[in-house]
């Protein structure tokens, strides 16, 4: 499958999902219009609720216009910044947060322009944020940092919705490879207290309305991990095992709160292709859509 079509999938297939509301509370008749004002049965349908203020500063990107923004709160630790684009014309309500790989320790948003490129042609805003990196052998633990980044990066875009044209409900996030690791944590921990403190906003939720994620295992395993969490999975310190437990986002999948796409390849490693049959199955128990793809 070409990349073309994978980003066509991801676009049109997932991010639509995510683009529905969850659910309806109620049902109209298939001969009532859904516009303000009383339906043919009499019903009254009443004009939707103001959307909420926005939280944050308008970013002043314009349709058709990228800017590089900070987003992290002033309280962060580091702070980070990302490409923020909206489409010229035909834009959705959707905003798509895509998240480079590298191991954690390398890569940057720039390799993902051409992804986002092809998001903005199909008409959603996106964001490519950076996010904390570590070096190999040197700090330890760097887990939660790269994390509440992107959370953080999540309420950035939520915070500046309106300005931006976008539902705050429709806040999709792609990550690729490390991406796609640190991305599934922030798809299962939404507005997860532990998480909270100077590196977010205070009063901006951190819900994922919708994850795609490309090649990584989603249970927290990867290169360094014990630099990463701060000491082995067999580790007997409460803090370090805590690390790892929030990290898997396999057994932590009952609090997603939107659909997911998940892709793998024939080349990559069996346990990719294994723990994203197991993240699919529990992100469907939670009792949302997953999709899998596998390209040859």
């Amino acid at each position: 499958m070409s990349v073309r079509r994978i980003c066509a999938v991801a676009a049109l297939v997932t991010l639509g999902a995510a683009a529905c509301s969850a659910a309806e509370s109620e049902q109209t008749a298939p001969d009532e219009q859904t516009t303000v004002g009383t339906t043919p049965s009499g019903r009254t349908i009443p004009p939707p609720p103001p959307p909420e203020p926005d939280a944050l500063d308008d970013p002043g990107v314009a349709p058709g216009e990228c800017a590089i923004v900070t987003y992290t709160p002033p309280t962060a630790t580091t702070e980070q910044e990302g490409e923020l684009c909206r489409p010229e014309a035909n834009q959705r309500d959707v905003a798509v947060l895509v998240v480079h790989g590298g191991g954690g320790y390398s890569g940057s948003w720039h390799g993902m322009r051409p992804w986002a490129d092809r998001l903005l042609a199909e008409g959603y805003v996106t964001f490519t944020p950076s996010y904390q990196l570590f070096t190999p052998g040197v700090e330890s633990p760097v887990f939660p940092l790269p994390e509440q980044d992107l959370m953080a990066a999540v309420q950035y875009v939520r915070g500046t919705g309106n300005a931006l044209g976008i539902r705050k409900d429709r806040i999709v996030v792609q990550g690729h490879s490390a991406g796609a690791r640190i991305g599934s944590v922030a798809y299962v921990s939404g507005d997860d207290p532990w998480f909270a403190g100077d590196e977010l906003y205070p009063d901006i939720s951190t819900v994922v309305d919708g994850f795609v994620g490309f090649y990584h295992p989603y249970d927290g395993s990867m290169e360094n991990a014990a630099q990463y969490y701060g000491g082995p999975e067999e580790s007997q310190v409460d803090t370090v095992l805590e690390r790892w437990a929030k990290a898997d986002a396999i057994a932590r999948a009952a609090d997603v709160e939107g659909p997911a796409l998940l892709v793998s390849g024939t080349e990559d490693w069996e346990v990719i292709d294994a723990q994203m049959q197991a993240f699919c199955d529990a992100i469907v128990a939670a009792g949302q859509d997953c999709e899998q793809i596998f390209v040859e």
